[in-house]
């Protein structure tokens, strides 16, 4: 700190989140929501398709210019025998 304070309390999120929700919309869909001083943040939406095989994972963030960039990725469930 520059002017010797005592730092700013850690919070659960660290310095990017002070809130994180989780919601459980369907057996195959969750979503989970990051806020900081009760301004949304950051979603990321999680779905498994119909065979559990795949997931897809969309991931967005509220930058502080007005922006949201968008990020989809999708997994594939890989199992060994």
């Amino acid at each position: 700190m520059e002017d010797g304070g005592d730092p700013p309390p850690r919070t659960a999120g660290g310095e990017l989140a002070d809130a994180i929700a989780i919601e459980a919309v369907s057996p195959r869909e969750l979503n989970s929501y990051a806020y900081w001083q009760g301004r949304q943040l950051m979603v990321a939406q999680r779905q498994l398709d119909d065979t559990g095989l795949h997931m897809r994972v969309v991931q967005a963030v509220h930058l502080p210019d007005g922006t949201r960039p968008v990020n989809v990725s999708i997994y594939r469930r890989v199992l060994e025998h």
